[in-house]
């Protein structure tokens, strides 16, 4: 059984000693993923509490019978009336980040899973009467709480024992190898083609390339919406904490392809990618991530994740797949009722 404690207010969860009491967890926890680093945590936290009403729902679980420690960090949501002022608990990061599994220090069973995340659930509703409660980017199965599923595909490659030039014919085949190299010949004729990635003493001036990058995305995107000041705080602080990669290709100086992409525990996870349009004919967001995905091997990663989603362009390059569900449950109050309804009628 599942003892659960749940923090919420907002200089006990932020405090310095919490924090960092966290992170000690993290960094020796079996099964945890690089979306619950502190460091993306607040980055994602102080973007939004700008612009949504949020209020902290920290998870700390201790299993009576095994001693296992889970921490799940949580948040509340109430929406304005455009959301028919829905109370909404979902993991921090969440529409942002692609995985929210619980850290758990010890790897749980499938059904010490999902017993933590059914007792979670019964202390929210006790709580704070939920209407609806979110759980995205989860590995586990189904629990028994939970209302409605949709399962994502999340593709990946393995690139174990591979160096640095086999992994990518490996991926792609000699002939997509051959015409990534020969757009690149015909880029240097407009100038030198080169690989920058920020590190800690650069990443301060960012913000120049990092807003074209945005502008880029968007144009090609026009839909994914990006909370003010999000990205930058990402970048920056993940630089600085080493578990963020942000990277431009350059052609004669000037960025022309960019990748947000995020590394831990030998996983290299392609984040956010842009292109300028004026150069997607010369495929240069294939070739800047020909050049990643080599630079992983080089380095000893196992794994590169294209994460949530499986465009053309993420098949293209991976042999294998994971998947990940979002979990939805309603709910039962009558209150519950009519703001479901209501968001129903509205889709």
């Amino acid at each position: 059984m599942w003892q659960i404690t749940i923090l919420t207010d907002y200089n006990e969860v932020f405090s310095d000693e919490h924090l960092n009491m966290y992170k000690r967890y993290m960094e020796a926890a079996e099964c945890t993923n690089v979306f619950c680093h502190p460091e993306l945590i607040c980055a994602w936290y102080e973007s939004y509490i700008r612009i949504r009403s949020l209020i902290p729902y920290w998870v700390w679980g201790t299993d009576n019978n095994t001693g296992n420690v889970a921490i799940w960090p949580l948040v509340l949501w109430r929406r304005n009336m455009y959301g028919a002022f829905a109370r909404v608990v979902m993991p921090m990061g969440s529409m942002d980040m692609d995985y929210h599994e619980p850290i758990f220090i010890y790897r749980p069973t499938t059904i010490m899973r999902n017993d933590f995340v059914d007792s979670v659930c019964y202390e929210i509703n006790k709580r704070a009467s939920a209407d609806i409660i979110l759980l995205d980017g989860m590995q586990c199965s189904k629990p028994s709480s939970v209302d409605y599923v949709d399962k994502i595909v999340c593709p990946y490659c393995d690139i174990t024992g591979y160096d640095k030039d086999g992994i990518i014919e490996k991926l792609i085949g000699r002939r997509t190898v051959s015409e990534i190299y020969r757009r690149r010949r015909r880029l240097e004729y407009e100038g030198e083609v080169a690989l920058h990635h920020y590190n800690k003493k650069d990443v301060v001036g960012c913000d120049e390339s990092l807003k074209l990058m945005l502008e880029c995305h968007t144009r090609r995107w026009s839909r994914a919406f990006k909370a003010p000041g999000f990205h930058i705080a990402l970048v920056k602080r993940g630089v600085e904490a080493g578990i963020v990669d942000f990277s431009e290709l350059r052609v004669g100086g000037r960025p022309v392809s960019w990748y947000i992409a995020l590394t831990w525990r030998n996983v290299y996870s392609l984040y956010m990618p842009a292109w300028d349009a004026a150069y997607r004919s010369h495929g240069v967001g294939k070739l800047h991530l020909a050049m990643l995905v080599a630079e992983a091997a080089e380095q000893g990663m196992t794994r590169v994740d294209f994460m949530r989603g499986e465009e053309a362009y993420k098949m293209e390059w991976c042999d294998r797949k994971d998947y990940v569900s979002d979990f939805r449950i309603e709910g039962r109050s009558l209150r519950s009722r009519v703001v479901n309804t209501l968001l129903r009628l509205r889709r």
